[in-house]
């Protein structure tokens, strides 16, 4: 790993970084080849995204010139939580200093679309909803994010709650790390403090079920091309990270990966230790699945996809993955319970 990441930061070209980022997926093969657990595995190949946005910057900003104040490179969702793996989109945004230059957002708007650019072209595609700072709502000063950040905690709707599961995924990449430390550290304390943003981040997070329902049964789609499939990232990782993210809330847990929101929120009190060890153990088993299952269809020139047909399944890995969404259920139901 060392040596790609040595490789992608000697690059002198965006055509060279591309050709380096080519070797993401032997090394995602590798870690499971070795028995790496996905946990760790997302935090290495999150670093080696880390590594081909930060030589992108670089280059741009040599293309471009010195940049107009201090700024930040940041990212959210999987990268920011350091959960990638190599079938994923972009989720990144850009913040500034207050009171630069005019004309200063058109630099960051240049330096931004290269970047994304580059990062789609290694096969790291734009994000389909948006997010990113190529758009001007992922793009701003330190005064508008403050502004923006706020307004999710305090006018907690539906779609507030769940752009809050993206701002409090923020990171930072590359530049001045300070544009964001505040403003986080702030937004934290308010939102523990907030009872009604806590609520709906609760409720939010029983928005999408385990891919196992009543009686042990399986959510699969009855018809269609999806029949008798099951979606391993919307009904297996997602409920995980938006219970873990949950309970963090709750506790002004500073932490960003799942995981290790769900260690702490097990220290803190805010989940029974039990469910967050068995959560923990679930995303392991998903994330192995998933990963294995993406790399096969890439191995056969299929367009990877994070949906998988039961029928494809022994009976041993069916009783294996309903076993592990059960406890997914288990604990979205504890929860509903909670806040009924």
């Amino acid at each position: 790993m060392q040596t790609l990441a040595r490789s992608i930061a000697q690059c002198r070209s965006p055509a060279e970084v591309t050709d380096a980022s080519a070797a993401l997926v032997a090394l995602q093969r590798r870690l499971m080849d070795a028995g790496i657990a996905g946990h760790q595995a997302g935090l290495l190949i999150s670093d080696l995204v880390d590594t081909l946005t930060r030589q992108f910057i670089i280059l741009a900003e040599e293309e471009l010139g010195p940049p107009p104040g201090p700024y930040a490179w940041l990212a959210c969702g999987s990268q920011g939580r350091g959960e990638q793996s190599v079938h994923t989109d972009q989720d990144n945004a850009l913040i500034y200093a207050d009171n630069l230059p005019e004309g200063a957002d058109r630099w960051f708007a240049a330096l931004a679309e290269r970047v994304t650019q580059g990062l789609a072209d290694c096969g790291i595609e734009h994000c389909p909803g948006g997010v990113g700072p190529d758009h001007a709502d992922w793009r701003g000063s330190a005064t508008a994010w403050r502004s923006a950040i706020q307004q999710v905690i305090r006018v907690p709707e539906t779609r507030n709650v769940m752009l809050a599961s993206h701002y409090f995924d923020l990171r930072t990449v590359h530049g001045d790390p300070s544009l964001l430390a505040a403003i986080r550290a702030d937004a934290l304390r308010e939102a523990r403090a907030n009872r009604l943003f806590i609520a709906r981040v609760k409720e939010n997070a029983l928005r999408t079920r385990a891919g196992v329902g009543r009686l042990r049964r399986w959510r699969t789609p009855l018809i269609g091309a999806h029949r008798g499939t099951l979606h391993l990232k919307q009904q297996g990782l997602l409920p995980v990270q938006q219970l873990a993210f949950a309970h963090a809330m709750e506790a002004g847990i500073d932490a960003l990966n799942t995981t290790h929101r769900l260690r702490q929120a097990a220290d803190a009190g805010t989940m029974p230790p039990r469910h967050a060890r068995d959560l923990e153990r679930v995303r392991n088993t998903v994330l192995e699945l998933r990963n294995r299952a993406i790399l096969e269809q890439m191995d056969a020139d299929a367009v990877p996809t994070n949906r998988i047909r039961l029928s494809d399944m022994s009976r041993l890995e069916q009783a294996h993955l309903k076993a592990a969404l059960t406890l997914v259920r288990d604990a979205q139901n504890a929860l509903g319970r909670e806040i009924a």
